[in-house]
């Protein structure tokens, strides 16, 4: 081998442990990348975790809102029928207490004419007057019950 052949041979050897250090070096870089790409999934499978964790409590209190909006509509509605009827209640007592008025104006009228009945008898029996008696009785008397 010449002198020429071993100084190829020494850069291309030199050539090859360059080569293979750019190689080692990219090798290395691809790991930093690949750590990091790995060190970003757990990350974001973390992230994902977290959002499924948050997903169920939502779902969660979702439930229990719409069961609670299921109660408030259902004690609505009792209310509502109650308010119902206490509206027919009160239309009762209303017509009641005018049926009660009515009677009570017809029971002042009778009463009034007891009265000047009364004082024609008064009358009558001081004066001994028999007509006057005979118009108050002819007057017609209206039900009171």
């Amino acid at each position: 081998m010449t002198d020429a052949d071993a100084g190829r041979c020494a850069h291309a050897a030199a050539q090859h442990e360059a080569d293979a250090a750019q190689s080692a070096q990219k090798a290395a870089q691809h790991e930093i990348e690949a750590a990091a790409a790995a060190s970003r999934a757990a990350e974001h499978e973390r992230e994902t975790t977290l959002l499924l964790e948050e997903t169920r409590t939502n779902e969660l209190e979702i439930h229990h809102v719409r069961q609670d909006a299921v109660q408030i509509l259902v004690e609505s509605q009792a209310l509502e029928e109650e308010a119902r009827q206490l509206v027919v209640e009160t239309r009762t007592h209303e017509q009641q207490a005018q049926y009660l008025v009515e009677q009570s104006r017809l029971c002042e009228r009778e009463a009034q004419r007891l009265l000047e009945l009364a004082e024609v008898r008064e009358r009558e029996a001081a004066s001994g007057s028999a007509s006057a008696l005979a118009d108050v009785l002819t007057t017609p008397m209206r039900q009171v019950w």
